[in-house]
């Protein structure tokens, strides 16, 4: 039923002269004697032991076809059951966790098995044969309590599995879903399975960064440390050693509200560079960050509040209060109480040129400055086509300058070292212009003609069509919705 996908190989459908089968198939229904070749001898005498007719023998087409279909149906057996025993040998092997549905009886029309094979099917399309983190369906029959097994329920206690009941064993043990009207939610299903296939706190690494943050969740919640901390607060079903129990007991209870990592910031300059970690950024360590995926905003707990003291190796006694604080912190972001981090360089000396450079400190006010039109381009200092657009955009600056009575502010700001709150570009450079009656901003995605672009300035400041940006389009006219530029 689509469960668990098997690869069958097929009888052969055609019927002739196969050194393979080691059958004749006379053609038009004439009686023919073929040599056997030295190659098929064996394969020949095996054949006639069986009462079968093979090259050298005289045969009929209709003995021919019998021949075919038993010799053809035997071996499609043998190679589905060895092939059948190979994908669930590597399935097994490939998988990071299995979710078995226990049912008294199997039954297709049964809503918990409908839910279950709907959930399977997406986890199927959605998953890469090269990705980590894939899951086994299935489903199991049992009555009662199959084999005495126990798995965390909602709670966090271990219980007693009884038929009806999923259970996904995860990297870090089996949990439980049993509630009959949660069985049958098909969407709720799948989210289960994802959440449970994953590990409580995973040490961050190259080969699971997709599988992390592409996992659904508010918040992902990261532990910026040195290794031996980092390895120490991941779970062992994570890669780590769970020698921390704080990290660990916070993630059990914000298991529906975050993805929880540690990282040993040691490793990955890259993270550290993104984190504003010292030496080169802001921010001390061991340090605790939330970081929301949709719209790539960080936080980390106020200077003073408890999760910003903790003690990270602390022992088991203060475990739960430092959980606790982790906890607090994490749902305070959630319902708007904490301030995002914005990343900033220090803020430039005046050049006197006609380009503003703005950083992360600076970029908010000056984009929503009601009295001007802003354009900016969101460039990085390795990007090649930043550095040729750089003596375009100095003459687009000047020419705006002259040309709009010094109404029309022309900045950039080097993303390598700043946030744009709420914002990701997509490429370098990204120019957005930032007009008085649209501070959402407008994308502009023409040439890189100082013509063109000093142009789409003018066209929509005057209310005009504007070639080559991008036309702002209202929530619900996005999806599914189609630019001609």
């Amino acid at each position: 039923k689509g469960l668990v996908k098997v690869h069958l190989p097929k009888p052969p459908h055609r019927v002739g002269n196969d050194s393979s089968v080691g059958y004749a198939f006379p053609a038009r229904g004439r009686r023919k004697r073929f040599p056997p070749p030295a190659a098929n001898q064996t394969q020949c005498a095996e054949y006639r032991a069986r009462g079968l007719p093979c090259r050298g023998q005289r045969s009929s087409r209709l003995g021919n076809i019998l021949a075919h279909e038993v010799v053809g149906k035997k071996r499609a057996r043998e190679e589905a059951a060895a092939a059948a025993s190979a994908a669930a040998s590597a399935a097994a092997a490939a998988a990071s966790a299995a979710a078995v549905l226990f049912q008294p009886t199997v039954e297709a029309s049964s809503p918990a098995y409908a839910a279950l094979l709907g959930a399977a099917a997406s986890l199927s399309a959605a998953a890469s044969p090269a990705a980590s983190g894939r899951v086994v369906v299935a489903c199991g029959v049992a009555a009662g309590s199959p084999a005495g097994l126990e798995a965390r329920s909602a709670s966090g206690e271990a219980v007693a599995v009884v038929a009806p009941a999923l259970v996904v064993f995860g990297p870090d043990g089996p949990a439980l879903l049993a509630d009959r009207e949660l069985l049958a939610d098909r969407p709720l299903v799948e989210s289960f399975i994802r959440r449970e296939a994953q590990p409580l706190v995973t040490l961050y690494s190259a080969a699971n960064e997709d599988t992390l943050f592409a996992a659904a969740a508010p918040l992902h919640l990261l532990l910026l440390a040195s290794p031996s901390l980092a390895k120490g607060a991941a779970s062992k079903g994570g890669g780590g050693t769970a020698d921390s129990a704080t990290l660990l007991r916070a993630a059990r209870a914000l298991r529906k509200e975050a993805v929880v990592a540690a990282v040993d910031i040691a490793r990955h300059d890259e993270l550290a560079t993104f984190f504003d970690i010292a030496p080169r950024g802001r921010l001390s360590t061991p340090r605790l960050v939330a970081l929301s995926v949709g719209n790539n905003t960080k936080f980390t707990p106020p200077d003073g509040s408890a999760a910003a003291a903790l003690a990270w190796d602390a022992g088991a006694a203060d475990a739960d209060a430092g959980a606790g604080a982790v906890v607090a912190f994490v749902r305070a972001v959630g319902s708007g109480e904490v301030a995002p981090y914005v990343r900033s360089a220090a803020a430039p000396e005046p050049q006197g040129g006609a380009v503003v450079e703005l950083v992360g400190d600076s970029h908010a006010a000056a984009v929503g400055d009601a009295e001007r039109d802003v354009l900016v381009q969101y460039y990085s200092p390795d990007c090649g086509h930043c550095r040729k657009l750089a003596p375009v955009w100095s003459r687009v600056a000047e020419k705006l300058s002259e040309s709009e009575g010094g109404e029309v502010v022309v900045a950039q700001m080097d993303m390598s070292a700043n946030d744009a709150l709420g914002f990701e570009p997509e490429g370098f450079p990204t120019l957005i212009f930032y007009p008085r009656t649209a501070k959402q901003g407008i994308e502009y995605d023409g040439s890189r003609d100082e013509h063109d672009i000093v142009q789409f300035v003018k066209d929509v400041r005057a209310g005009k069509p504007h070639i080559g940006g991008l036309p702002d389009l209202a929530e619900s006219e996005v999806e599914g919705a189609k630019v001609e530029l």
